[in-house]
């Protein structure tokens, strides 16, 4: 059995016969005829040389030249990768003039062990660096997005870095943050219900023990990694925090 589809068909259920798939099923048949975008991969540079890459899904009345509004999409995990999938919210923003620009910064899968710890104790540093150079190089330097109209948005781990970003950048005009936290202290009181407070303790210790770790500096590149919340007032954009309504640990972490 084999389930495949791409950016333009969502999945199918087929057999795997000999050397080709004989199909299961006709359930995207639907879609036949439907015009739907497609993505492309730009590659680029983080500040430090590390290599980077992004999906860029364009407009589906495109015209070179013309630059259009512009939503960045960063995943959660933050061991994911966006891929050449098929995403049906992506299609609607393409086909109601937005392009989409998806990063799998630093701390995503896709490149080796050594790419996904790269932010072991460290998080929302050089993850949040390579999502704003992302949307200079793989968006506005490409000639895509309109610099003067960004959004960005998601969810879970990708709201954490989300909270992290606009604390410290101000050209998103509007963001989405979906059971994310601001607060990383009141993350850590869930322990025993967020599965992601022992990770933090593994990466840097318990708070009362390792303050430094995790309240550090604000001269660094990015807020401390407990104190988005406490740069509220630098936040210049149109902030939407989500969570789920049915009690559960994403309800709780928001909360909190």
């Amino acid at each position: 059995m084999v389930l495949g589809g791409d950016d333009t068909r969502p999945y199918d259920l087929a057999a795997l016969e000999h050397d080709r798939l004989r199909p299961l099923d006709d359930q995207n048949g639907w879609l036949r005829g439907i015009h739907m975008a497609t993505s492309q991969t730009p590659h680029f540079k983080g500040q430090d040389g590390t290599a980077l890459d992004a999906l860029l899904v364009k407009p589906l009345d495109y015209v070179p030249g013309y630059r259009y509004p512009t939503i960045v999409r960063v995943h959660g995990g933050p061991v994911y990768q966006f891929s050449h999938e098929f995403m049906p919210d992506w299609q609607v923003y393409a086909a109601n003039g937005y392009a989409v620009l998806a990063v799998n910064p630093r701390g995503s899968s896709g490149r080796g062990v050594d790419f996904a710890r790269a932010i072991d104790a460290d998080r929302s540093n050089k993850d949040s660096q390579d999502v704003r150079r992302c949307r200079s190089r793989g968006g506005v330097g490409v000639g895509v997005a309109d610099p003067t109209r960004l959004a960005i948005g998601g969810w879970s781990y990708g709201a954490i870095l989300i909270d992290e970003i606009i604390a410290r950048d101000t050209r998103f005009k509007a963001a989405i943050s979906g059971t994310g936290t601001g607060n990383m202290y009141g993350m850590y009181g869930m322990y025993g219900d967020d599965e992601y407070a022992r990770e933090y303790e593994l990466e840097l210790g318990t708070p009362w023990a390792s303050r430094a770790a995790w309240d550090r500096p604000v001269t660094r590149s990015c807020t401390p990694t407990g104190s988005p919340h406490r740069r509220c007032s630098s936040v210049a954009n149109a902030t939407s925090t989500c969570h789920a309504s049915a009690p559960s640990r994403c309800t709780r972490r928001c909360v909190r």
